[in-house]
């Protein structure tokens, strides 16, 4: 299912309106993340640790727009390409 999912990306059959959903869902838990200080702060962290400038906790969801289906099919095509692919085969213990 989930490689399926990406040689769906890879190949461009993501629609827009898919797009769109997943970028609203992203941009409302990063709201979410702000609702309390200590979360507040745990953003400004994370953002100065990942991008070295606690500024970007600001503008994430400026950030997530600028996402386009054409990003989306590169990244996937470069990045989750089958030659790059490692899978880990595991079970629950029972």
């Amino acid at each position: 299912m989930i490689l399926k999912t990406i040689e769906a990306v890879a190949g461009g059959c993501v629609e827009q309106a898919e797009l769109d959903r997943a970028l609203n869902k992203l941009e409302l838990t990063a709201y979410r993340e702000l609702q309390t200080a200590h979360q507040r702060a745990q953003s400004l962290g994370y953002w100065q640790v990942t991008a070295d400038d606690f500024r970007w906790c600001f503008d994430v969801d400026a950030r997530l727009r600028q996402v386009t289906l054409g990003h989306l099919q590169e990244v996937a095509q470069r990045i989750l390409s089958p030659e790059l692919r490692t899978v880990v085969y595991g079970r629950i213990a029972p």
